[in-house]
């Protein structure tokens, strides 16, 4: 056969290189420049892991709301959380730990914004529960690959 694909389809086999490119290069330059930071190379990639866990903690919640009213809705900026939890069925748990930080999740969500912002928390939110760097880290390398399983 010599029919052509649909001019899309080379465009979205594009896209999908350059972002694959840029995924391994993101993940390539957060572990060299975390181990130059890093105060022991068993810290060099946490930030990067707790970036993950957050957009993967966030992730469920967004598909939730998108579902119940719609993706052009969800993304109007300015809802206040308390009003878009209200719009999605979440396990208490998980509600009080986005609205208050507190509860069993609580600690984990702080943690995980700790190392997105690359605050000077990280490490003792860790220690508060009795996770080591190694153990952070291997929750992140886990987290990206479910990420993986799930995207291929």
């Amino acid at each position: 056969m010599t029919d052509a694909l649909p001019r899309r389809t080379y465009l979205y086999f594009a896209a999908q290189s350059i972002n694959l490119t840029a995924a391994v290069m993101s993940v390539t330059m957060a572990a060299i420049v975390g181990s130059t930071l890093a105060p022991s190379a068993a810290w060099a990639t946490v930030p990067y892991g707790c970036q993950f866990l957050f957009v993967l903690l966030a992730t469920y919640p967004a598909a939730r709301l998108m579902a119940s009213i719609g993706r052009k809705k969800a993304f109007l900026l300015g809802i206040p959380m308390k009003d878009v939890l209200q719009e999605i069925q979440l396990n208490d748990e998980v509600v009080k730990a986005l609205l208050t930080r507190g509860g069993k999740y609580g600690p984990f969500l702080a943690l995980a914004e700790a190392c997105e912002l690359n605050s000077n928390l990280v490490s003792s939110l860790a220690d508060s529960l009795s996770l080591s760097p190694e153990d952070v880290n291997k929750a992140h390398l886990s987290a990206l690959a479910w990420t993986q399983s799930v995207t291929t």
